[in-house]
């Protein structure tokens, strides 16, 4: 089976990371841009909101997060504004900021200009909002 068929079929969770196991080694947190930027816009392989559902509602329902996945009165107020034909992810970069000059990959992308955790803004005009820190841990 090839990769597009795999993207395209419904039992098939996106999602993709080691949960901060090895952020010296490897950085998937691009694959929502790279999914939106690659895959649906460039490769076809998914429509914009069928990506976006996949993304966002269909592992919300799997995991039975009872209030995430959907923009509706009661739901944790998560949302990205983007702009489908800039969306992508860039190169990694390595980063010295840990304790003791520890390094790790972060993923940046082009395209997300707004984003709002829990209804406070985090990212504004695509500068990231210093000392917004509204998410919770989600158990």
């Amino acid at each position: 089976m090839e990769l597009t068929q795999l993207l395209r079929d419904p039992r098939t969770l996106l999602g993709a990371h080691d949960a901060g196991a090895h952020v010296d080694m490897l950085c998937d947190a691009c694959y929502p841009s790279h999914v939106l930027g690659y895959w649906t816009r460039e490769m076809g392989a998914l429509g914009l909101e069928q990506a976006i559902w996949r993304m966002t509602g269909q592992p919300a329902e799997f995991f039975r997060m009872h209030d995430r996945g959907r923009v509706a009165p009661g739901y944790a107020a998560d949302l990205v504004a983007f702009d489908p034909d800039r969306i992508a992810a860039l190169p990694n970069e390595r980063v010295w900021d840990f304790p003791a000059d520890g390094d790790r990959l972060v993923s940046r992308n082009v395209g997300t200009d707004f984003v709002w955790v829990n209804g406070e803004p985090i990212r504004r005009d695509g500068e990231d909002v210093e000392g917004a820190t509204p998410g919770v841990l989600v158990k």
